[in-house]
């Protein structure tokens, strides 16, 4: 089984005033174990503004972004990219492996 770890650094800096190479939030480091600590972030990230408003900064359509919020679509790595994030995969050995090497 493998999850995946994504890391965010975020800010409040304007988009205009932020290098190309850069993220939009450089500022502050988050990091998200799951999915829904990284939704979770991406709503702080939000704030006030809309769903509408938030897509347009990120460069996205709001039914994309409305479908990751909604966990029917995993974030794209360009949404990462846009955020900060990189995904990282991590791989946990299941329980029932484990079970079978005490036994051996």
């Amino acid at each position: 089984m493998a999850s995946s770890a994504f890391r965010v650094r975020v800010g409040a800096d304007p988009i205009h005033r932020i290098p190309k190479w850069d993220t939009m939030y450089p500022s502050m480091a988050y990091k998200a174990t799951n999915i829904e600590e990284l939704i979770a972030i991406m709503k702080r990230v939000q704030g006030d503004k809309t769903l509408t408003q938030f897509a347009a900064e990120l460069d996205l359509s709001k039914q994309y972004l409305s479908n990751v919020y909604n966990r029917h679509k995993e974030p794209s790595e360009r949404l990462l990219g846009q955020l900060g994030f990189t995904r990282q995969t991590t791989y946990v050995r299941s329980p029932t492996a484990a079970s079978r090497e005490k036994k051996q």
